[in-house]
């Protein structure tokens, strides 16, 4: 069934600036000793951030997670990231999430680059949790397909235009609960009129493709 989570990627496009934080050596050496059981609650999650223990990006999803306190401290440590991309002129980028987890996991997707033409993104974990951060001068298009069962939790792009964004659910007729009208719905995004002069043709870009490692 999907969650209101879910449908509010649907309905519309969070844009902001993330950025992540590493732990130094020093910070290592004085690492807090979290209880893992403790509620994961908004200080919970901003005491995570604030020590480098989670990127300041998933820290933003949770926040906005109204069920996060069903999860614990060590639910938000455990999360995983998923391989991130980067480089300067992406051609095609695809993500693709196979694995299967046995309890919900929150997971981290991350894009940097100067310019994408496009991002495809599948995510067949119906127990993931997600958490997309895309960061890209110019962007054609992002795609998103998604287990109904699968809970997105928020794509954070920063970006100077951003033509297209599409979300959509790959296996709705397995979902209980469905609305009849269907959950895919397009978004038009015109950040600016017209993409930076610098932008190379589709057919001059080199060509790149990842496929997120398991």
């Amino acid at each position: 069934m999907l969650s209101k989570n879910t449908w509010a990627l649907a309905a519309g496009i969070i844009l902001s600036v993330s950025c992540s934080s590493e732990k130094t050596d020093s910070e290592s050496q004085n690492a807090v000793s979290w209880d893992r059981s403790a509620s994961l609650t908004d200080e919970a999650v901003d005491d995570l951030v604030e020590e480098g223990e989670i990127p300041e990006t998933m820290g933003a999803c949770l926040a906005a997670y109204e069920a996060s306190e069903d999860f614990t401290v060590g639910d938000a440590l455990d999360f995983q990231t998923r391989n991130a991309f980067e480089g300067d002129v992406l051609n095609k980028v695809k993500f693709k999430d196979e694995k299967i987890t046995e309890e919900q996991r929150f997971i981290l997707y991350s894009i940097n680059a100067r310019m994408i033409n496009s991002v495809d993104i599948r995510l067949e974990n119906p127990n993931g949790i997600y958490c997309i951060d895309i960061s890209a001068e110019m962007i054609n298009s992002i795609k998103v397909k998604a287990d109904c069962n699968a809970e997105v939790l928020e794509t954070s792009i920063a970006s100077d235009f951003l033509n297209k964004f599409k979300f959509s659910v790959f296996n709705e007729d397995e979902c209980e609960g469905e609305e009849e009208d269907g959950p895919e719905k397009e978004e038009e995004v015109e950040e600016s009129e017209e993409a930076p002069e610098d932008a190379a043709p589709e057919e001059e870009q080199p060509e790149e493709e990842a496929e997120a490692a398991q």
